[in-house]
């Protein structure tokens, strides 16, 4: 475990409040398994990804939650991210369709657990499982009559609302507005086209919070140099395998001016270690969205995926240096960011409490009825680890706790200040 930590920096002791809330995050289809149990409806990763890395199993947390809780609590949380399969408590996932009871037990039962571990739960009402049905009636969150899903995304949270709200009282309505809306991560939609409807993107534009969440990995570099981004997808069918990212249309890269890497570079060049940015990040999410309107934010996802972590040894799974120096800094930037841009900062959840699925996408764009294949891999299945703890799926979904816990628990216990 890393020694040089700001858990043994007295400069940082008690810089953060009593009420800042730290935990763990995670997503109903990346850690349940389950998917025909106890009524649950198929959801369109389901099928999806029914002849690749899947969530058929997952990490048996529809089965082993009593396990994660005591995690949690051993860990030292006071919250914990997680979300709802809208096909476990609604199969069908219409508004007049029957509510499947075991699937509300489940997570009223999971809900009592954290409570009772002094655990607050943070719930999200839509990860991106999408009951099947709705996918097949009329496209989903893709369907040109925008009433139609929002009748039944309304119908599905307020039996959320009914069922939970005695006991939840934080909620997040969607994971990732921007990856639902432009990447439609949320549905099969023929061919799995990349495909935005307009009615979602004003719809998230004027919707309002009494918080920000912040899903943050990695930094790279902006170019300047502006690209003529679907032309160059169609010219060029293997862009995926090169470094080049794009945001919008303008280039980002990992590698500076003079060549060098931006940071410590995580498995699959996805994340880069690079704490001051997100100290930027921060920064800019304060002055253009969190401070204008009054509210706070939360960081709802924060993590790290190492090189090769898949092919070690459970003892190097477990001696986790690179994920730990990640939180380390990351966490270090936090607290400079409350203390020094005086940025209200009320939470932080790590990504993730377990070795989960990762998200497997494949798209593809259209142009002028001509055809550009982009291969996009957010996660690659269970070729990347990001969790915390070590989830042993050829032995009875074992979990073993990276040192990372460890660490963060000291850290934490050192910066948030005592309950009075």
């Amino acid at each position: 475990m890393i020694t040089d930590s700001i858990a043994n920096d007295p400069g940082y002791k008690h810089s953060l409040p009593s009420e800042f809330l730290h935990g763990y995050a995670s997503a109903s289809y990346q850690i349940e398994g389950g998917y025909q149990q106890d009524g649950r409806g198929l959801s369109n990763w389901d099928v999806y990804l029914k002849d690749r890395d899947n969530g058929n199993d997952a990490v048996d947390s529809y089965n082993r939650w009593r396990e994660d809780v005591k995690l949690l609590k051993q860990y030292g949380c006071d919250v914990y991210r997680f979300s709802v399969s809208w096909s476990r408590v609604k199969p069908l996932g219409g508004k007049d369709d029957p509510v499947n009871e075991k699937g509300v037990q489940y997570y009223s039962d999971l809900i009592d657990a954290l409570l009772e571990a002094g655990i607050k739960p943070l719930l999200t009402i839509y990860h991106w499982d999408l009951p099947l049905k709705l996918q097949e009636r009329y496209n989903g969150f893709c369907t040109p009559d925008s009433s139609l899903i929002v009748e039944d995304f309304v119908a599905y949270s307020r039996l959320l609302f009914e069922r939970f709200g005695d006991r939840v009282k934080d909620w997040i309505t969607i994971n990732e507005p921007h990856a639902v809306t432009i990447m439609s991560s949320t549905g099969l939609v023929p061919d799995w086209m990349m495909k935005t409807s307009p009615w979602m993107r004003d719809k998230a534009d004027r919707s309002g919070s009494r918080s920000f969440g912040l899903n943050h990995y990695g930094t790279r570099w902006a170019t300047g140099i502006k690209y003529d981004t679907e032309s160059k997808l169609r010219d060029d069918v293997t862009l995926h395998d090169k470094f080049e990212f794009f945001c919008g249309n303008i280039e980002a890269t990992p590698r500076g001016k003079d060549g060098k890497m931006i940071g410590n570079e995580g498995n699959l060049a996805q994340v880069y270690d690079v704490p001051w940015g997100f100290r930027k990040v921060l920064q800019h999410v304060h002055k253009e969205y969190a401070e204008p309107n009054g509210i706070k934010i939360y960081v709802t996802e924060n993590g790290f995926t190492i090189a090769g972590e898949t092919t070690m040894t459970t003892i190097e799974r477990v001696n986790d240096v690179q994920r730990q120096a990640y939180f380390d800094g990351y966490i270090k930037q936090l607290i400079d960011a409350v203390r020094e841009d005086g940025i209200p900062i009320a939470g932080y959840m790590g990504w993730s409490l377990l070795d989960n699925l990762e998200w497997w996408v494949l798209m593809k764009t259209y142009k002028n009825g001509s055809r550009a294949h982009l291969t996009f891999f957010r996660g690659r299945g269970w070729s990347q680890t990001v969790g915390v703890t070590y989830v042993d799926r050829d032995n009875d979904f074992e979990r073993i706790p990276k040192d990372t816990t460890r660490l963060l628990k000291q850290v934490w216990e050192h910066v948030v200040a005592d309950h009075a």
